[in-house]
């Protein structure tokens, strides 16, 4: 299975790229990555050969057998490095560490924008983040179709390649160019709440006040956009962890702000996420936090 090897060659050299005793930026690794990338693109652009396995996840959306067999190789590659530390996945949840050590948290998603994939939409990455006591110390994502790859460090900055990157400095909605989701059903208290008229009259609002909208299908890379400047901001109010804890920080690391729909630095609870310049916040959540209202 060519693109079965393929995906996981290509994530255990990507995972070696955030271990904290590791330089994420070293040019050895930047080269096999580019190889192993275009085994990634072969398996994409062939995916009509490939048994993919599809499966709906409900609300949570789609799950193919590459989302689970990368993610159980990428556990157990690092597993065998770091033995007692904790593993947050998408597709097999928390696996608690042991002593000290299990206050390391890898947290992977193995391939964000699943149903682009699926699809042959060219929106898709990998993102992990290595986590300590709760906070997200290294972060990559990778875009193979593009060779794109953001990473961030605790108090480093963020880069794109080897080149710095900053969030953009606008400071109105008017003449914003934005980024969002659109998973239009949640779960609370055991019932699934439906917002896609909240959601669709935040994109109202923003468009009557001169900004516009795109969805990309992979939170991950929007955030990586926001960092490095390509979209002026990103919100949505129903995301996963593992979407964004490698994003979160390169947004922050490129002089940006991440926060919930209280102000919060908790989007990796809440679910909810504004991520702009600091400028920006005040006039981006006073848009879109009042619309929402009590679907959150």
């Amino acid at each position: 299975m060519l693109w079965a090897q393929s995906w996981f060659y290509f994530l255990y050299s990507f995972i070696k790229q955030i271990g904290y005793l590791w330089n994420p930026w070293s040019s050895s690794q930047r080269v096999l990555l580019k190889k192993v990338g275009k085994e990634i693109l072969y398996a994409h652009q062939n995916r009509h050969k490939i048994e993919l396995d599809i499966e709906s996840k409900g609300l949570d959306g789609l799950v193919t057998r590459i989302d689970r067999f990368s993610e159980e190789l990428t556990i157990e590659t690092l597993k065998a490095s770091y033995p007692n530390h904790s593993f947050l996945g998408e597709e097999f949840g928390m696996q608690e560490g042991r002593g000290e050590d299990a206050d390391w948290c890898w947290i992977i998603d193995p391939l964000d924008g699943t149903k682009n994939f699926v699809h042959g939409v060219p929106q898709f990455c990998v993102s992990i983040a290595v986590q300590h006591k709760g906070v997200t110390q290294h972060g990559v994502i990778y875009d193979p179709v593009r060779d794109e790859m953001f990473s961030a460090s605790r108090g480093k900055g963020a880069r794109l390649n080897q080149r710095r990157i900053n969030v953009s400095e606008r400071k109105t909605i008017d003449g914003g160019f934005f980024t969002t989701g659109h998973p239009l059903e949640r779960k609370r208290n055991g019932e699934v709440i439906s917002y896609a008229k909240q959601h669709f009259e935040s994109l109202q609002k923003i468009s009557e006040a001169g900004g516009q909208v795109r969805r990309l299908g992979s939170a991950a890379l929007d955030l990586c956009y926001v960092a490095a400047g390509r979209f002026d901001g990103y919100f949505e109010m129903s995301i996963k962890p593992w979407d964004i804890a490698a994003g979160e920080l390169i947004v922050t690391e490129a002089r940006g702000v991440v926060v919930d729909h209280t102000g919060a630095h908790n989007s990796m609870t809440s679910g909810s996420i504004f991520a702009c310049n600091v400028k920006l916040l005040k006039p981006l959540m006073q848009t879109v936090v009042p619309i929402w209202g009590d679907v959150l």
